[in-house]
């Protein structure tokens, strides 16, 4: 990895911190920062074993898998962490966009996957962060919740490490593939 690209990796993770808030403050869930944390690094050793797996199967074959033993994981978790959800609240335009966000963020993984299979994980790895930022879309249109000070903070170090990472990488090409 270079130092270019460890350098973004970090950087999109700084944002993801100031996201988090772990110095405290009103609503920090120490819990749930911890569990970011964890689901994170498993996360980060997914990507690395994908590596090793991308030679013998396909995007939609690991993504599958992925998606198979994560719902694994959540039935095991579940009786520790789940809380009965108020039915009668959810309003069937809540539904509409609890489906939306399960088919496009299954539908995310097989490209996802794909990316991690072909290119450095350092390359790829800043542009993960950038979820965090479509989470904020995600809830303002759906939910009318709006980010505080630190979101918007923490969203724009992660896509300003994400594109400087693409402009470094798209120049670096360029630099190869021309002739010296």
């Amino acid at each position: 990895v270079s130092a270019v690209r460890f350098a973004t990796v970090a950087i999109g993770f700084i944002g993801v911190i100031i996201i988090a808030n772990p110095t405290g403050g009103a609503g920090f869930n120490t819990l749930g920062v911890i569990c970011a944390v964890l689901g994170a690094t498993s996360s980060a050793m997914t990507w690395l074993m994908l590596r090793r797996w991308g030679t013998q199967e396909n995007s939609i074959a690991i993504s599958s898998g992925m998606q198979l033993v994560a719902g694994a994981y959540c039935l095991i978790m579940m009786p520790f962490v789940w809380k009965a959800p108020i039915w009668d609240v959810a309003t069937p335009r809540d539904w509409l966009f609890l489906g939306a966000v399960g088919i496009i963020g299954g539908a995310a993984q097989i490209p996802l996957s794909h990316a991690y299979r072909v290119a450095p994980i350092a390359v790829v790895a800043p542009f993960w962060y950038t979820s965090e930022v479509f989470v904020f879309f995600i809830a303002w249109a759906a939910w009318d919740e709006l980010p505080s000070w630190r979101t918007v903070i923490g969203c724009t170090v992660i896509v300003g490490a994400a594109l400087f990472l693409l402009a470094h990488e798209t120049l670096s090409a360029r630099r190869r593939a021309s002739p010296a």
